[in-house]
């Protein structure tokens, strides 16, 4: 997908509105300088190829919540990306989207359903939701949401924290 400038401005808006990760001092210096949470995926590569799809953000935002389910509650299963694409109202299908947008669907929604679910599975890679719509979602089994918010972490949080490695040697 390709930003215009006014959906460009629009991400950067966003983004610097959305709350930010604050971590108390004394955290930040344990924090590691890199981590792979790619053991918590059920990662299948070609199986995450969004195609002709603008849906990038949807991807990210439930990668996320995937990792979040693994670690909060030991369930190491796929979420479905196409359940977000095909029903939710404030977007059309396979459009370009923000992670509030994400965060706004499943808070309304209060679950999200696995991608094993009858049609659940991406099958918007030609750009359109026509091969399931909304309503041939199986929506159970399905996982309940408590809370979900969504963060960001800032770019100079995390340079600052390696400058303070760097100058104390480790």
């Amino acid at each position: 997908m390709h930003f215009t400038p006014e959906q460009m401005q629009q991400f950067m808006n966003v983004h610097a509105s959305a709350p930010q990760l604050s971590a108390p001092r004394q955290l930040q210096a344990s924090f590691p300088t890199s981590l792979s949470l790619l053991s918590r995926l059920r990662y299948v590569p070609a199986e995450r190829n969004q195609g002709g799809c603008g849906d990038c953000w949807q991807w990210a935002g439930t990668g996320v919540m995937e990792i979040a389910h693994d670690v909060q509650n030991g369930v190491h299963d796929r979420l479905s990306v196409q359940f977000i694409n095909s029903c939710n109202d404030q977007a059309t299908c396979c459009d370009g989207g923000w992670l509030s947008t994400l965060n706004t669907f499943y808070a309304g929604q209060g679950f999200a359903i696995p991608w094993s679910n009858n049609n659940a599975q991406f099958l918007s890679g030609n750009g359109s939701c026509s091969a399931a719509p909304c309503g041939t979602l199986a929506t159970t089994p399905r996982y309940s949401i408590q809370s979900i918010s969504e963060v960001t972490i800032p770019p100079m949080e995390l340079a600052r924290r390696k400058l303070s490695r760097t100058s104390r040697g480790l």
